[in-house]
């Protein structure tokens, strides 16, 4: 199992949010937590430089 601690930094019009979570391959599907153990959302896909 791989965690990740991240905060939210944008927020979208459309129930969509923006992350500063390290994601990793595989990492689609997760859900995603809130501090307080509630999922807030499904992990989709990274953006950015990747760095391979």
């Amino acid at each position: 199992m791989r965690c990740s601690l991240g905060r939210v930094t944008a927020q979208g019009g459309d129930d969509s949010f923006v992350s500063d979570l390290d994601g990793a391959v595989g990492s689609s599907g997760s859900p995603v937590f809130d501090a307080q153990g509630g999922v807030i959302g499904v992990f989709s896909r990274v953006a950015g430089w990747f760095g391979w």
